[in-house]
């Protein structure tokens, strides 16, 4: 019997194939309400999206900050991407790549954001949150969602505020921080140091 590896990008292919809407419920929905509620007044031209799935965050981030000039939304999994790519089809101003965040830091432009999001950061590898924020440049601001609660796809829990504060408190000025609904993720607004 072959063991299933749920940190694959065959494991989240299959996820999206089985249901083309994961990730895309009214939890979710509410979640990034409450994030874009940090930002509502600040402008952003450059924003890099990562594991960011069928792209419910960043369809939702585009109707409420129409002045950006360039969007990056990104998944490892290329079946999310298909899907990412047809729920953006009237954005003109996104470009969809699939990235493997523990691989291809390297390969991405941080100099060109203003913005980086993400609210699966609880998929990667303890430690890869700190090896993308040393590839982010100074005065970027970092707007991400941390999951608190243990899953079989869950490599990394943030399980409080205080956790996520100490984790973070050396290499982004934290300008809020507060709970999604039901405590199911820390979210977090800063810039980088």
């Amino acid at each position: 019997m072959n063991k299933i590896n749920y940190f694959s990008p065959d494991f989240v292919d299959h996820q999206f194939t089985l249901n083309p809407n994961h990730c895309r419920d009214e939890w979710a929905i509410n979640r990034n309400k409450k994030l874009f509620e940090f930002i509502k007044d600040i402008k952003f031209n450059n924003v890099f999206d990562f594991a960011g799935g069928s792209g419910l965050l960043t369809e939702m981030f585009l109707v409420a900050h129409p002045e950006v000039k360039s969007y990056i939304h990104s998944d490892y999994s290329p079946v999310a991407c298909k899907l990412a790519q047809d729920h953006l089809k009237n954005f003109k101003n996104v470009t969809v790549k699939t990235y493997d965040m523990t691989k291809d830091l390297d390969n991405i432009s941080w100099k060109n954001f203003d913005l980086i999001m993400c609210t699966s950061m609880e998929h990667f590898p303890k430690g890869v949150d700190i090896e993308i924020l040393n590839h982010v440049q100074k005065g970027t601001s970092i707007l991400w969602g941390l999951s608190t609660f243990p899953a079989i796809t869950h490599q990394h829990i943030y399980p409080n505020i205080e956790y996520v504060v100490v984790q973070f408190k050396d290499i982004i000025d934290i300008e809020a921080v507060s709970y999604s609904v039901n405590k199911r993720q820390v979210l977090l607004y800063g810039k980088k140091k």
